[in-house]
């Protein structure tokens, strides 16, 4: 489940990514995008929590498992 959790994120890191990297001559590459801005977290965040993050709720059901885990 941990596995899975850190994959759904992992994918909406990239797909928020590729929506605000840029276009063409412009686009900046992940690590200079991920590393660079400050503020980043905080974009991401909303993000995550907006309608375009289709890895929530596997994130969640992925979460609730390890959290299961860890308390059994």
């Amino acid at each position: 489940p941990l596995h899975k959790a850190i994959g759904k994120v992992f994918v909406a890191a990239v797909r928020y990514y590729r929506k605000n990297r840029g276009k063409g001559a412009r686009a900046v590459d992940a690590s200079t995008f991920f590393r660079n801005k400050k503020g980043r977290d905080k974009e991401f965040r909303k993000f995550w929590q907006s309608r375009e993050n289709k890895s929530r709720n596997g994130f969640k059901k992925a979460w609730k498992r390890v959290k299961e885990a860890i308390y059994d």
